[in-house]
């Protein structure tokens, strides 16, 4: 299915580090709908088939472990890490694997991940570092993809639609377009 795998071994600890990174992020956004990836990467909190909305991180806390994804990562991706004990990898492969393939992806989903999305731009435009950031995003020409800031802008964030979600996790959210990377105490 294309899915690439990386695995680094390290028995120092008996944890594991799996992480889903896909080949999306702020860069992809088309004009008119920057925060596209911001609101997608909230989105895939929401829920999927066999898990409901926050569950996902909730279940990997029950381990002792811990789950997100990260925002400096958004300009050219988007990267979610689980955390956990050895002996729960086959936990996070469950989850992971429902939401790539049956991501929930309706008004109420959407509109979360819209909110979570201004939330999250409105927080990062109050922090001392704002104005480096936009100070080097004028450095590229305009409408250059680096040209915009990746948590997006709050105008496009309130216009994206359910059916820009779904084409963008049709086209964005698949094994051929992801990594797993595996790190800790696994036996490849």
């Amino acid at each position: 299915n294309g899915l690439k795998v990386i695995i680094q071994e390290n028995h120092s600890f008996p944890r594991i580090a799996i992480n889903v990174v896909y080949d999306i992020g702020s860069h992809d956004d088309p004009i008119g709908k920057k925060g596209l990836a911001s609101v997608m990467g909230h989105l895939m909190w929401q829920g999927s088939a066999n898990y409901n909305k926050d569950e996902h991180q909730k279940l990997i806390e029950t381990t002792g472990g811990w789950s997100d994804h990260h925002k400096y990562d958004i300009d050219d991706l988007l990267r979610f890490e689980n955390t956990i004990p050895a002996d729960q990898s086959e936990l996070v492969f469950k989850l992971e694997s429902d939401r790539m393939k049956s991501l929930i992806i309706n008004s109420e989903t959407v509109s979360n991940a819209k909110e979570k999305a201004i939330n999250w731009l409105e927080k990062a435009q109050e922090r001392p570092w704002w104005n480096n950031q936009v100070a080097f995003s004028s450095l590229w020409p305009k409408d250059h993809p680096y040209s915009f800031n990746e948590y997006g802008i709050i105008e496009n964030i309130k216009s994206i639609s359910i059916e820009d979600c779904q084409v963008t996790f049709d086209k964005y959210f698949t094994p051929n377009n992801a990594i797993l990377v595996i790190v800790g105490d696994v036996d490849p």
